[in-house]
């Protein structure tokens, strides 16, 4: 993807490499045509060539992820196993996700927002994940990133703070002492941001609640069952990192959830907030329209 002069590369959908000053490679007048398997000087490509297109603009990384997958996210644990301690990744990392301790699905009737889920008995039950990168290439920069998932608190007692979910120096939802969510993200070497002036509304025990993230370069949202709860201007962006994803705690195993967790999603675009909307009301992925 070209812009101005600058350069970005993505495989799959994701960030893969970025040059800057290409300006002087890409002068449209003295372009005499275009080359698919080969280039001008004869060197060939061998192998499938499928669905090319050239655009007249460049595509922003919701419509990239969008001619990749559909809008699927990089990462999502439906949480729908019956049992074992394996949670499968249905995006497009393929990262799954493990039950630690006494962390287990439930398949009682009417106890999960969508199929099946996972207890967490709030005291060193979670889910993690090896190591990966769904936002872009490791060491590369972006600031168009959402997150989130559904969660059911049993007890807010005995902790002052819950940890929802943290994507190891990327991404982190956890709640305050009044049990209201806080998004942060990972930039400047700590979670931002950190005081915020803006908190939305309390998630109140045995209820489900869908908390999810968005930060678009200049602002976290926090959005609570579909809706818009909170603004937070934040700059900076969040350098990517091969690291472990954590459900019902942080990376440092502190903040234990006590509760009920169900899908959760990493897509490396912001997303609108119909698509957010749209994740609400349903376990599908996300439509452009």
């Amino acid at each position: 993807m070209i812009s101005g002069t600058n350069i970005t590369l993505y495989v799959d959908g994701k960030k893969d490499a970025t040059a800057a000053d290409f300006s002087q490679l890409y002068t449209l007048g003295g372009i005499t045509g275009l080359y698919f398997g080969s280039d001008q000087y004869g060197n060939d490509y061998q192998g499938i060539i499928d669905d090319l297109r050239v655009f007249t603009y460049a595509r922003s990384p919701a419509q990239i992820a969008w001619d990749f997958s559909r809008g699927k996210a990089q990462w999502q644990l439906k949480l729908d196993q019956s049992s074992g301690s394996t949670a499968y990744d249905s995006g497009a990392m393929a990262t799954n996700g493990t039950l630690q301790n006494n962390a287990a699905f439930d398949t009682t009737a009417g106890n999960c927002k969508f199929s099946y889920c996972v207890d967490l008995d709030g005291t060193n039950d979670y889910i993690s994940t090896g190591s990966f990168s769904p936002l872009a290439v490791a060491a590369l920069a972006t600031d168009t990133i959402s997150w989130g998932g559904w969660y059911y608190l049993t007890s807010t007692s005995g902790t002052a703070s819950r940890v929802l979910f943290e994507k190891a120096s990327e991404l982190k939802i956890s709640t305050n002492a009044d049990s209201k969510p806080l998004c942060q993200i990972y930039t400047g070497g700590a979670y931002a941001p950190a005081s915020p002036s803006n908190l939305p509304q309390a998630i109140t025990t045995d209820t489900w609640y869908n908390v999810f993230c968005i930060y678009d370069g200049a602002n976290v949202k926090t959005y609570i069952n579909g809706q818009l709860a909170a603004t937070n201007s934040q700059a900076g962006s969040v350098t990517a990192v091969s690291s472990a994803a954590y459900v019902g705690v942080d990376s440092g195993q502190n903040g234990d959830v006590s509760g009920r967790v169900d899908d959760q999603y990493v897509f490396n675009f912001t997303l609108t907030s119909s698509q957010i909307l749209d994740l609400y009301n349903s376990q599908s992925g996300v439509s452009f329209r």
